[in-house]
């Protein structure tokens, strides 16, 4: 299987970039950080979305399954007898990040269907998108 790994982490960067670049801008979604001196591999896409379980409920509606990932792992029933502390910044991420598929088995279709969805969840057209990224673009 190893001999597939580069092949398979390249789709997953790929579909990762090509969202970046898609949703970059987008009223209502903020991307994740990225920096240029570090490369992930894409084993998911998460984003932060204003009204996350509505986001998810639409996405679901367009038959695209949708994650909530990342949770405190302090509120897990194993840790119910552990001191809980305060993680203001955790538990914001908490509320409003979900995942959105990003595999390598995703189709071109697919991964358009993705997009065009999000986008129309945040309120953009096809018309509106180009503007969208082309003030995206001048901002950097």
């Amino acid at each position: 299987q190893l001999k597939y790994i580069d092949a398979l982490v390249a789709r997953h960067t790929d579909n990762a970039r090509f969202y970046r670049e898609r949703f970059a801008g987008l009223p209502g979604l903020q991307l994740l950080d990225y920096q240029d001196d570090r490369e992930s591999a894409a084993w998911l896409f998460t984003m932060r979305v204003k009204n996350r379980l509505e986001f998810m409920k639409s996405m679901e509606d367009a038959g695209i399954t949708t994650s909530q990932v990342h949770a405190r792992n302090d509120l897990h029933t194993m840790f119910k007898d552990s001191l809980r502390t305060d993680l203001h910044g955790v538990d914001a991420f908490t509320e409003d990040q979900v995942s959105i598929p990003v595999g390598w088995w995703l189709t071109p279709e697919q991964r358009e269907h993705i997009a065009q969805t999000v986008e129309q969840i945040c309120g953009i057209t096809r018309l509106q998108r180009a503007d969208v990224i082309e003030k995206a673009i001048s901002k950097n």
